[in-house]
């Protein structure tokens, strides 16, 4: 299965915290590490404790995630979705040494929700903020297209990437092409039906692996702003965009 965007998604539970390696919406659940910790019941009723004292407990536990998160960082950092009770969350990004690194924050209680569910909740929040910086990423393109320092359309930016080159690939909320990499020359071969379901023989998930795996950003934008550009579009320049287009990497 050929998927580009890449993140973390910690899940604060009452009696776990859970680390997924995500997928856009698909997520696998790391069982190393220390992952999952398991929240201990009191041996007295929350009740009959002070709320700060049960609070220091619960920052306990979080700390120690947000340590153990940090191994997985040292080997591969990638940005982050929280999901949990908005005062965890809230209490995380007070203390964790990754709170710059956070995309999206999903507040409610995920318990009783599956993990195919949740990948399509925490999905729906990230992509949500990549589309957020849509507008300057347009607008970037537009100057890029004028500069000659952009190509668009599925053929021109699959052969731009697949040359290594490419700094921001944008890319229009459900765009997908059924496909196949010609064995011969790293080409691809376009099937079928245009558009597909599956992600399984997209080449534009062909596309955005590619790009991500040379270092790129990928920015999604609304359906029908890329019309001119034929749905998606790399711009390649040699210096790196501005801030505001820092996306999961």
């Amino acid at each position: 299965m050929r998927l580009g965007i890449h993140y973390y998604t910690l899940s604060i539970e009452k009696r776990l915290i859970r680390l997924f390696e995500a997928f856009r919406d698909v997520l696998i659940t790391i069982e190393e590490g220390g992952f999952p910790i398991r929240i201990l019941p009191s041996s007295t009723k929350a009740s009959d404790k002070p709320v700060s004292l049960s609070r220091n407990r619960m920052k306990a536990y979080l700390k120690e995630a947000d340590q153990r998160l940090a191994e997985f960082f040292i080997k591969e950092p990638l940005k982050i979705a929280i999901t949990g009770d908005e005062m965890d969350i809230t209490q995380f990004r007070s203390i964790s040494i990754h709170k710059n690194d956070v995309v999206a924050s999903i507040t409610g209680s995920f318990e009783n929700t599956s993990d195919y569910d949740l990948g399509k909740i925490v999905w729906a929040a990230v992509k949500s903020k990549l589309s957020g910086i849509g507008e300057k990423a347009l607008q970037e393109l537009e100057l890029s297209a004028k500069m000659g320092r952009s190509v668009s359309g599925i053929y021109a930016v699959w052969q731009l990437a697949n040359q290594g080159k490419g700094d921001v690939l944008i890319v229009e909320n459900g765009y997908r092409v059924r496909g196949r990499l010609n064995p011969h020359d790293n080409s691809f071969i376009i099937d079928g039906e245009p558009e597909v379901t599956s992600v399984m023989d997209d080449v534009v998930e062909m596309v955005i692996e590619k790009v991500v795996e040379n270092g790129g950003r990928v920015i999604f934008v609304e359906s029908g702003s890329l019309k001119m550009y034929d749905r998606i579009a790399l711009i390649n320049q040699e210096e790196q965009l501005h801030d505001e287009f820092e996306t999961i990497k």
